[in-house]
């Protein structure tokens, strides 16, 4: 059975304690609400997705993770919750390729935006502000030019807005593996996951007869409306 897990969905004080942990709780959440599913699994295989790559190398992030999964994993977790106790060989990767072309990675994952270009600053005017003169009109100018006004300053908007790094790919990778497995007639798998972009994947899976087990990680519920009318089995289980 695959477990496919959006690492940076999983709460930070959980991450904390490493992937063996999280693993761990996974199983433990398995075991719990779903029995029958961990019972009939001899090995669960577990994917960790995230923005791993900064370019064509590791992102320290992907280093740290990488390091700590080699390290802990394979293990052997002991369900008791069954009359005769049983073993499950719980192996774990990071998710650096699609499982349909295991030996394609897909790097440039982890990349650094710039915050100013998501920032969009109106003129106080025109949102009724009627000082004068008006603070906040500096402001304005400084994105609008992307210059500092004073004459002397050379710095800019992007030398003074800091630049954040995101995650690409991770919502469409889970999806799409999700898809796959699911094709390839995986009976049962998991998604540790609160973001709604996986929904599309979710819904095909049941479809196509797959049991998703939907393990959330934080404080939130389905939406009836992505599951009103699709055929199919869906547990929701928390972590």
């Amino acid at each position: 059975m695959h477990v496919l897990v959006d690492y940076d969905n999983i709460p930070r004080p959980v991450q904390g304690f490493g992937p063996r942990y999280v693993a761990d709780r996974i199983c433990i959440a398995l075991e719990q609400a779903a029995p029958a599913v961990l019972s009939q699994t001899p090995r669960l295989v577990i994917r960790f997705y995230g923005g791993w790559y900064s370019g064509t190398l590791l992102s320290p992030a992907g280093q740290m993770l990488s390091a700590d999964v080699q390290r802990v994993f394979p293990y052997i977790y002991r369900v008791v919750s069954t009359e005769k106790p049983l073993t499950v060989k719980v192996s774990g990767s990071l998710a650096h390729a699609l499982v349909a072309l295991p030996k394609r990675t897909l790097d440039h994952t982890f990349r650094q935006r710039l915050t100013s270009e998501r920032v969009v600053c109106t003129d106080p005017r025109a949102a009724g502000c009627t000082h004068r003169p008006c603070a906040m009109e500096a402001m304005y100018n400084f994105f609008q030019s992307g210059k500092c006004p004073q004459a002397d300053c050379s710095y800019g908007v992007h030398d003074l807005v800091q630049s954040r790094g995101e995650q690409k790919l991770v919502d469409t990778m889970i999806v799409a593996d999700l898809i796959h497995l699911s094709h390839i007639g995986e009976t049962d798998v998991a998604v540790v996951t609160a973001d709604d972009d996986v929904w599309p994947g979710v819904i095909t899976g049941m479809q196509a007869g797959t049991h998703v087990v939907h393990i959330w990680p934080k404080q939130h519920k389905a939406s009836p409306r992505y599951l009103s009318g699709v055929p199919g089995r869906y547990s929701p289980v928390p972590l």
